[in-house]
Parts: structure tokens; C-alpha cells; sequence
């Protein structure tokens, strides 16, 4: 596999994907996932100029981006979760969305169409997060562990020959 053509590892949860038709665009939740996006936004800009050390411009042939987040386990022992995922802490097609939809804002990625983005790729999260020395992990919701941060996020972009 071919190193990767960006990294961008953020120690929060991004906001998953919310959908807003006109009467729900200046909601509570709405505004939230704006702000969220314009965080993932600047982050991914000052990621890229500090690994491609380039001017900024969006890839333009096909890549794969894979997304992966890592959740705090809930603590309440009266939960039927406990030490599992919490039951609200949305799909993750809504998090590779938003992802995408943040790449996208930073124009890292032109748009997130089928033909430029081809679907959720592994993740190349930073060494110390990793158990077992693997490089990778595939896409997708993770428990947080003593190794991650309680809440992170990790979007990594791969070229396509």
C-alpha cells in the first residue's frame, strides 16, 4: 500500500452528518455540525501545508478516504451499554460523511462525488494510538482505549493510480 496523501488526526468526534432542509438550517443541531465542519475545515488545511508543504489545491484524480472514530465506552453501570458504544452516537455513514463534507469546505477534495471519492478505505492513525504495531485500521467507530484520545477522529486520503 502507498503512503498515504494526507493524515488528518483530530482529538475530538467530529459531528456526524445532519441533514438540513430549509426549515432546519439554523437549528441547534444544524449549527453545531456547520461549526464542526468549519473546524475540520481548518485543521485539514494546516495538516496539508505541514505534510505536502505545497499550496493548497484540490486533488484531482480519484481517491480513497478512510474514516475512523474513536468513542469514549459508556460508564453508567444502569446502561445496557456499559463498556460498549453509546446507543446515540450515529452511524458511521454519517461520520464518513461529514468527513467528507469537511474535506470538501477545505477544498482538499473537489467534491465527494462516486467518480472523484471511491469509497472507505483502511486509516493510517498516528503510531502511538495503534495496539500491535499494525499500521493501519480499517474505516469505521472504535472504542477509545488507553492509547487513543477518550475521543478522536482520523481522516486519511490515499491516491488511486
Amino acid at each position: 500500500m502507498s503512503d498515504p496523501l494526507l493524515t488528518v488526526a483530530i482529538p475530538r468526534r467530529i459531528v456526524p452528518y445532519t441533514r438540513q432542509p430549509d426549515a432546519a438550517k439554523w437549528s441547534d443541531r444544524s449549527r453545531r455540525y456547520r461549526a464542526s465542519l468549519q473546524a475540520l475545515a481548518v485543521e485539514a488545511v494546516a495538516e496539508w501545508r505541514k505534510q505536502r508543504r505545497t499550496v493548497l489545491s484540490p486533488f484531482d484524480r480519484p481517491v480513497r478516504v478512510g474514516v475512523a472514530v474513536w468513542l469514549p465506552p459508556v460508564a453508567s453501570k444502569r446502561s445496557a451499554h456499559c463498556g460498549d458504544l453509546p446507543g446515540n452516537a450515529g452511524d458511521w455513514d454519517n461520520f464518513y460523511k461529514a468527513a467528507l463534507d469537511g474535506l470538501v469546505y477545505a477544498c482538499v477534495l473537489r467534491d465527494d462525488s462516486a467518480w472523484h471519492v471511491r469509497g472507505p478505505h483502511h486509516v493510517a492513525p498516528p503510531a502511538e494510538w495503534l495496539e500491535g504495531g499494525a499500521p493501519f485500521v480499517p474505516s469505521g467507530v472504535y472504542l477509545s482505549t488507553d492509547a487513543t484520545p477518550r475521543e478522536a477522529t482520523v481522516i486519511t486520503v490515499w491516491g488511486l493510480a
